[in-house]
């Protein structure tokens, strides 16, 4: 995965928080034998400063549960019923609701998405019913491990402090930094692999389109776009009982897409979440 930068048409910094925040303490000299009254003391000494990016063994990482919910959210919003019918449930499921005024909260989200949005949509109950959704037969859901699996995605670069409207520090990952990391899965048909790369908004070839990600993304307060980034696949490992794909990367990637598109004609939307949030 690439954080775009200018090249791409769109130069963009990325945030994936940690849940920890960096502190710094001036020195405190007081005798109390009051611990409450000490940590008080102390609590007012504290300053918090710049929001950690995620890290693990002290790389900047995307944690795989991340990774993974953003593709599964993208492939989850793109379909739309067919012949009354929707192939997919969302995870989270909540009724259709009005279509918020713009700097509402959502409002963005929903008017990039409002043509899947408007449709109500039960959640999957694998632990009462036996029987899921697509998405979550793929992803899996409560009770049911799913086919695909995510590793972290670690990057090896420099992170960058940046500043933000009212006081607000982020440690953040700069345009051009890269994660790696691999997803592996087993027993998917070929339309269902195609199915996986459309949701890494993958079409004609190994490198995706820009598609958003992490915190920040809707916010146009901000000095600096934020979770604009492509997917990049460095290579897919197949089967041998299927011949028919062998070929370069974006051979495969291109004729997986083809697959899930003909196998689900008629039921995915191909929205360009970034172009669209930069007309909003």
């Amino acid at each position: 995965m690439k954080v775009c930068s200018k090249e791409d048409g769109i130069e963009s910094y990325l945030h994936v928080g940690s849940g920890l925040f960096t502190i710094t303490l001036d020195k405190i000299k007081v005798k109390c034998d009051d611990l409450t009254k000490l940590i008080s003391k102390i609590s007012k000494e504290i300053a918090r400063d710049a929001s950690s990016f995620m890290r693990i063994k002290n790389l900047p990482t995307i944690p795989g549960s991340s990774v993974k919910g953003n593709i599964r959210s993208r492939i989850e919003l793109s379909f739309i019923p067919k012949d009354g019918k929707i192939r997919c449930c969302f995870i989270r499921s909540s009724p259709p609701r009005r279509e918020p005024k713009k700097g509402e909260h959502g409002w963005r989200h929903y008017r990039i998405w409002k043509e899947s949005l408007q449709f109500d949509r039960k959640s999957c109950d694998y632990m009462r019913e036996e029987k899921v959704c697509l998405v979550c037969n793929l992803f899996g859901t409560t009770g049911l491990q799913g086919l695909i699996f995510f590793d972290d995605f670690v990057g090896d670069f420099e992170t960058k402090i940046i500043h933000l409207p009212h006081g607000e520090k982020i440690e953040v990952a700069p345009p051009g930094s890269r994660f790696i990391g691999e997803v592996t899965f087993a027993n998917l048909k070929p339309e269902e692999l195609g199915l996986l790369l459309f949701g890494m908004g993958l079409r004609n070839g190994r490198i995706s389109k820009p598609v958003l990600f992490g915190k920040y993304k809707y916010r146009n307060d901000l000095p600096y776009n934020f979770g604009v980034v492509r997917y990049e696949i460095e290579k897919i490992e197949l089967s041998k009982s299927l011949p028919e794909l062998e070929g370069s990367t974006d051979e495969q990637v291109r004729r997986l897409v083809e697959l899930a598109l003909k196998s689900f004609d008629g039921e995915l939307l191909d929205v360009d979440e970034v172009k669209i949030l930069e007309r909003l």
